[in-house]
């Protein structure tokens, strides 16, 4: 039955002249948009079905199509894709574990089992473009990023309407955050911080985070406007969600993987100097004003000394607060004394909900179920990031740009708040493993051409 059904599909692709290559990218990457920032209720669906999903049908009817009647769908196996489907493996089937060890909890593993998609999305990008160049799947990722930056802006202007002026909220709002409480707040502002078209302000942070450092390593290569322009949207973005860590690690990170690549190279450009005597002066005095004014929570109580203290040793977790004793210690030990020996299983937010919010994924995950979640999903991020950092300082190809833009912020926002149980986060740490895929099946990316050789 199922094989009449992809004869069907590939009868009438064929007919229509339509490239089944060209069917699995369209596909892929609006379905991609819909799960990182598409409405989270659409008239005629049922509250856990959401606009992504009816997309990701047309995913599987295309996907099982190449499956069946593809030339090759084998897939680069080795250290980096055997731990990408080790955590996947993980991730989903640890909490299908949990609801058999307790008889209950069915409906906790529903956003677990999300991670199926995940994965068929990206063997229906790696599918796409396998036949295709390294370039245009380059191409396209950029501009998947613009569309997600730029899709927030009329979202983030009427929340800050709503906030400043007690502005009614237009009827479209009511997609994302139902009945102005569905989400982050009320219609997705709150304590001065905006959530955008993504249901929290830290998912709105990943993504100005990817932005921000997509830009700024490009500027470092080609200063030219658009650039200039995506570094400008991306930190307006993550001001606007007010997440401290990426405001202050995202910028560190790019910072010193170019400071790095300057020391290689050995060879500092004259319009890098010029770029640089400009901005650093601009960025300081930047942040000297949102300070000033609090604005994305920048200068709230005295959050970063502490962290100074705790670094140094003059505090531990039981004395700071936001974070420590309650939020990260706590849920760790009524997990382990309260739950199963290794951890809660299923999911841990769910779990220990009457405590505060531990907004850490190292806690979360460590949580659920030990080590083993944590641990690969540590050194798998560790080993993106290696090959990333490491291609990159010797090479200018677009692909290691992508994947450190990806993978950086990923792991900034995954400190402090639950990344990797949102879509957002998810998709990103694929997008960053297919990256690198593309590479050694293609052995070669679009390379970046200098601006000036002087």
């Amino acid at each position: 039955m199922t094989k009449v059904v992809f004869d069907k599909i590939a009868l009438s692709i064929v007919e229509k002249r339509i490239s089944l290559s060209f069917l699995l990218i369209s596909t892929g990457w609006i379905t991609l948009f819909l799960m990182v920032t598409g409405p989270r209720a659409f008239p005629g669906l049922p509250g856990a079905v959401y606009l992504h999903d009816l997309f990701f049908l047309f995913n599987v009817a295309f996907l099982g199509t190449y499956l069946v009647y593809g030339n090759s769908i084998k897939i680069p196996f080795n250290y980096l894709t055997g731990l990408f489907f080790l955590y996947l493996l993980l991730v989903i089937t640890i909490p299908l574990i949990g609801v058999i060890y307790y008889q209950d909890y069915v409906s906790w593993v529903l956003g677990d089992l999300r991670w199926i998609q995940i994965f068929a999305l990206f063997l229906t990008l790696y599918y796409g473009y396998k036949e295709r160049s390294s370039e245009l799947m380059i191409k396209h990722a950029e501009r998947f990023i613009w569309a997600l930056l730029i899709f927030q802006i009329p979202i983030i202007l009427v929340q800050a309407l709503i906030l400043i002026t007690n502005f009614s909220p237009p009827f479209f709002m009511e997609y994302w955050y139902p009945g102005g409480s569905g989400g982050y707040g009320y219609y997705g502002q709150h304590i001065g911080r905006f959530a955008g078209a993504m249901n929290n302000a830290s998912g709105l942070a990943l993504l100005g985070g990817v932005g921000f450092t997509y830009s700024t390593l490009m500027i470092f290569h080609q200063p030219k406007f658009r650039y200039f322009l995506l570094f400008l949207l991306g930190v307006s973005i993550m001001i606007a969600a007010g997440n401290r860590a990426m405001l202050l690690g995202a910028p560190a990170l790019a910072g010193l993987v170019i400071l790095i690549r300057l020391a290689i190279q050995l060879k500092i450009k004259k319009k890098l100097l010029a770029l640089v005597a400009i901005s650093v002066p601009t960025l300081v005095g930047l942040f000297a004003l949102l300070y000033h004014y609090n604005i994305g929570r920048i200068a709230t109580s005295n959050r970063y000394q502490q962290i100074i203290d705790l670094v140094t040793g003059q505090a531990t977790f039981h004395q700071i607060s936001g974070r420590g004793d309650d939020r990260w210690l706590r849920p760790l030990t009524e997990a382990f004394e309260h739950w199963s020996p290794i951890g809660t299983l299923v999911n841990s937010s769910h779990a220990l909900n009457h405590l505060p919010a531990f907004d850490s994924y190292f806690v979360f995950a460590t949580a659920q179920a030990g080590p083993f979640i944590i641990v690969p999903f540590i050194i798998l991020i560790g080993l993106i990031l290696i090959k990333g950092i490491s291609n990159y300082l010797y090479s200018v190809k677009k692909n290691w740009v992508f994947v450190l833009a990806l993978t950086v912020p990923l792991l900034i926002s995954s400190f402090t708040q639950n990344t990797m149980t949102g879509m957002a986060g998810r998709s990103m740490l694929a997008l960053s493993v297919l990256f690198i895929v593309a590479m050694m099946v293609q052995r070669s990316g679009p390379s970046i051409k200098y601006a000036s050789k002087k």
